[in-house]
């Protein structure tokens, strides 16, 4: 399976696409991301047999190829009742310290019937 990613950024000179899987590398200012994010899904990727490929100019942008190959086993349906999954009445603690990610994962939590607080 081929999965890529474009964007139309600024794009990357190549001292900068060598490092960019590397854990902690950023070219960001100091305290904005921790520059965990392309170092974690290389891991993933590596881990299940893929590979990724990027091709980037400055002022071009950057595209990403991931090629993961495909399962040979057989899919089994996860069957759950939808009624053991709301739990009416019970409460849950979310807790981020990103607004968006707060206000998406709070109404699906809400919308399973839970009770929510957030921090």
């Amino acid at each position: 399976m081929k999965i890529y990613v474009t964007d139309t950024g600024t794009g990357m000179d190549v001292n900068t696409k060598e490092r960019i899987f590397e854990p902690f590398f950023t070219t960001k200012e100091m305290g904005r991301d921790a520059g965990l994010g392309l170092a974690s899904a290389y891991g993933i990727i590596r881990g299940h047999g893929g590979m990724v490929n990027v091709y980037s100019e400055k002022r071009h942008g950057t595209t990403f190829n991931i090629y993961i190959p495909a399962s040979k086993k057989e899919v089994i349906p996860e069957k759950l009742p939808v009624r053991e999954i709301m739990n009416m009445g019970k409460t849950v603690l979310l807790v981020d310290d990103e607004k968006i990610i707060t206000d998406v994962a709070g109404t699906m939590i809400t919308r399973l019937g839970y009770q929510l607080l957030t921090a």
